[in-house]
């Protein structure tokens, strides 16, 4: 009982959780903390409004175009993007790994009635042929066109974010998750640990990864800034450390090996 108890207590929100989407957070973020730094990666600077500019513009050429749609791309501004442009177009994304197999894109894209994919010429190769008229490449977005898009409305009780985890079949298995539980658990992990406006996070996790939600979207619940390492140097240690200390990194959130790999290399 005593153990029970502790898992509540723990599991427990002190805060109330407002009725709002994901996508709603974006637009509070966008609004609220337009002239903060909100992404740094490879020592370019990011203002909320830069990122909520280019948001809006993805998304009025995405809107109507698919109801999930995958993400594949390396570690920069325009997968972050691509993930806000697809909530704000009222569209369910579903982020996937680099280091996919061609197989597993085509069981992924079909399993979950993917209809459009948002990725980069490196991915070419992999993608199924049938899939090439329904793939959106970086290269072929402007994002520099003005618009006047305005965000679909939707509700926090629905499903916006699909995560594939490793299965026990042996292939992907596609979990669906609901708005207001990833709104409850950012809200929770920012009053748990007291992060503050301007905090900067080392954004390292794969984007696959549950997790990497705080990454992508949690830290526009208070208004943190999110420093995307080089996508050639996700497993260097010493690029992690160099970063950490030019950007003043105050936020580590990871899997634990990770912090194993950064305390070995510092000692």
């Amino acid at each position: 009982e005593n153990y029970l108890n502790r898992i509540n207590e723990t599991n427990s929100v002190k805060t109330e959780v407002p009725d709002i989407s994901l996508a709603g957070i974006l637009e509070m973020a966008f609004r609220k903390y337009a002239d903060k730094q909100a992404i740094i990666h490879k020592e370019k600077i990011y203002t909320y409004a830069d990122i909520g500019k280019m948001s809006y513009c993805l998304a009025g050429q995405i809107s109507g175009r698919s109801s999930v749609t995958a993400v594949l791309l390396f570690k920069s501004e325009l997968q972050f993007i691509s993930i806000y442009a697809v909530l704000l177009s009222g569209g369910c994304y579903m982020p996937l790994d680099t280091g996919i197999s061609r197989d597993e894109l085509e069981y992924c894209l079909n399993n979950t009635e993917a209809s459009l994919l948002i990725t980069s010429e490196e991915f070419r190769s992999i993608i199924p042929e049938n899939f090439m008229d329904k793939t959106l490449f970086v290269s072929d977005i402007d994002l520099s066109r003005e618009t006047d898009f305005e965000p679909v409305r939707t509700v926090n009780t629905d499903c916006h974010v699909i995560i594939n985890t490793s299965g026990t079949t042996g292939k992907p298995k596609s979990v669906l998750l609901r708005d207001n539980g990833i709104v409850s658990c950012m809200l929770s992990v920012r009053e748990r640990f007291g992060f503050m406006e301007g905090e900067r996070h080392f954004a390292i996790t794969n984007i696959c990864h549950d997790m990497a939600i705080f990454d992508t979207i949690g830290f526009m619940f208070y208004g943190g800034c999110a420093v995307i390492p080089d996508p050639r140097r996700l497993n260097d240690p010493a690029h992690w450390t160099e970063q950490i200390k030019k950007y003043q990194v105050s936020i580590w959130e990871s899997a634990p090996s990770f912090m194993e790999m950064l305390s070995i290399y510092r000692g």
